[in-house]
């Protein structure tokens, strides 16, 4: 309390001893202790801690000024917060011997109160202003964004970060309800950076129905950490449709993308379409056959590989009952 007072009790709060040694007469707000003998007080500019369960204190040098620390808050033995007047918030990684001012969500308004849950801290304070941030500040990536949408037959994966920390990159990885997790990709990170990062996947063969995403962030050290996961319903395509292949030119592979509706007529009661994706010279020869088959309603791909052809334009053709199209595409070696 007031006048640097301490006061222990050892039976439950029946009875208190005043201890009166912090070497202070500023008044005290705030008392936390993480375990039996590790405890924190802090108050006017001062800021103590006790490694022997109070009976004797050092202070902790937190550059407060002539500010009031209004509360403290320790995750473990070593990282811990102080908050207080006209937004302080202050943080140390090594048990309180140096701490360090966070002001990546400054605010001028006093904070009264500090609270920790899993991997957040909230602090609340004066004219109704609550401010949300990572417990740990030194965590790998700080991820703002996560969506996906459907684009074109396909899905497009965004997400942004605020933060990175030695971060390698991210693994991109789907299920469905046919399927456990699986990695469909990779995108690179941005090492160390305190700027704004924009990054994209595309999946190309999303399972018809309901796919989840999620990301797994690396570090250069092998250290990982899941993002929250994104539900993306992708239904049943409502048109035939051929693309154009991709990459085109190519050498000497390129891949065929193609999507076959859901016939919905009585008559055919949803049956499957025989399709016919041929390779033709120009000429009109054919060269190779891609697909001869029978194919239920849904998106695929297919792989050409023109290795044994020559370099030079081809075509391909796309048959599935009534639906004809074609494309070109130019093998260059």
């Amino acid at each position: 309390g007031a006048s640097g007072k301490v006061y222990k009790s050892t039976d439950g709060g029946v009875t208190f001893q005043n201890l009166s040694n912090l070497g202070t007469t500023n008044a005290m707000y705030r008392v936390f202790f993480y375990d039996d003998n590790l405890g924190f007080i802090v108050g006017a500019n001062h800021a103590y801690k006790t490694t022997n369960s109070g009976l004797s204190w050092t202070e902790m040098i937190v550059s407060a000024g002539t500010l009031t620390l209004t509360d403290v808050k320790f995750i473990n033995p070593l990282k811990g917060w102080i908050g207080g007047w006209n937004g302080l918030l202050f943080y140390t990684n090594d048990g309180g011997n140096a701490w360090v001012t966070a002001s990546r969500y400054p605010t001028i308004n006093d904070i009264q109160k500090l609270a920790i849950a899993g991997p957040y801290i909230w602090t609340a304070g004066e004219y109704g202003c609550i401010l949300k941030g990572y417990s740990d500040p030194l965590v790998p990536v700080e991820l703002t964004a996560f969506t996906g949408k459907i684009i074109d037959g396909s899905v497009l994966l965004s997400w942004q970060t605020a933060t990175e920390t030695n971060n390698a990159g991210f693994d991109i990885e789907r299920k469905n309800t046919n399927s456990d997790w699986e990695s469909i990709g990779y995108v690179q990170g941005s090492g160390t950076s305190t700027e704004i990062h924009n990054y994209s996947f595309t999946d190309e063969m999303p399972a018809n129905g309901v796919n989840f995403y999620r990301l797994k962030q690396i570090d250069y050290d092998g250290t990982i950490e899941y993002s929250q996961t994104v539900e993306v319903n992708f239904g049943l395509p409502l048109v035939f449709k051929l693309e154009q292949n991709y990459p085109n030119p190519f050498n000497p592979v390129t891949r065929i993308k193609y999507s076959i509706p859901q016939d919905v007529r009585p008559a055919k009661g949803g049956q499957a379409q025989d399709v016919r994706l041929i390779v033709y010279d120009v000429l009109g020869r054919s060269v190779m056959t891609l697909v001869n088959e029978q194919k239920e309603a849904g998106v695929y791909e297919v792989e050409f590989n023109a290795s044994s052809l020559a370099s030079g334009i081809y075509y391909y053709r796309l048959t599935a009952g009534a639906f004809v199209d074609v494309k070109k595409m130019v093998l260059l070696k």
